[in-house]
C-alpha cells in the first residue's frame, strides 16, 4: 500500500493554515495600528517640547518684554532678544495668532506695531509657523517675580499646554 495523504487530510491542512494566517493578519494590523497611534503621540510631544523650548530661549535671552493684546484676547508678545534662527542682526521677535488660528513667529529688525505695518516692515521680517489650529495663547507676568512668565496655548482638539520661562538678567 502506498503512503500519501488524502484529499481530505490536505483540504484540512490547508484550511488549519488559512487560519492561522488569518490571526496573524490580524494581529499585524492590531501591530500597524499602535504603532501609528504611539508615532502620532509622539510627534506631538516633540512639537510641543519644540515650542515650549523656542518660547523659554526667546524669553530667557530678551533685554526687552512687552505684553499686548489682539481683538480676541489673544496674547502679542513682542520682546527684544539676541535669539535669532534666521539674521542675527533682526533683534525683535513677536509671537501672535494669525487670522487662520496659527501660532506665528516673527523676527523682524523694527518692532511689530499692528497700526503700522507696510510692505518695508515685511521686507525686513521673517515670518515661521510654529503650530496651526491655535484657539488661545496667553502669557503672563508672575505677580511676585518680574522674571517669571508663564505661557499657556490651546490646540484645537488638545488639552491645554502651561509652562513657565525665566527671563535671565544680561546687565
Amino acid at each position: 500500500m502506498k503512503k500519501s495523504f488524502t484529499l481530505i487530510e490536505i483540504l484540512i491542512s490547508i484550511t488549519l493554515f488559512s487560519i492561522v494566517l488569518l490571526f496573524l493578519y490580524q494581529s499585524l494590523d492590531i501591530t500597524k495600528t499602535s504603532n501609528k497611534f504611539y508615532e502620532n503621540k509622539l510627534n506631538t510631544l516633540i512639537q510641543k517640547n519644540n515650542i515650549k523650548k523656542l518660547f523659554q530661549e526667546d524669553i530667557a535671552q530678551a533685554s526687552a518684554l512687552e505684553l499686548a493684546f489682539d481683538n480676541n484676547d489673544n496674547t502679542v508678545l513682542n520682546l527684544k532678544s539676541s535669539n535669532m534662527f534666521h539674521n542675527s542682526f533682526y533683534k525683535y521677535v513677536t509671537y501672535l495668532i494669525s487670522k487662520e488660528d496659527s501660532l506665528m513667529r516673527i523676527e523682524s529688525l523694527t518692532k511689530f506695531d499692528k497700526s503700522s505695518l507696510n510692505e518695508t516692515f515685511f521686507a525686513n521680517a521673517y515670518i515661521d509657523t510654529i503650530a496651526k489650529n491655535i484657539e488661545k495663547l496667553e502669557v503672563a507676568q508672575a505677580k511676585d517675580n518680574a522674571d517669571i512668565y508663564t505661557i499657556l496655548y490651546k490646540q484645537e482638539k488638545n488639552e491645554r499646554v502651561f509652562f513657565s520661562a525665566l527671563k535671565i538678567d544680561t546687565t
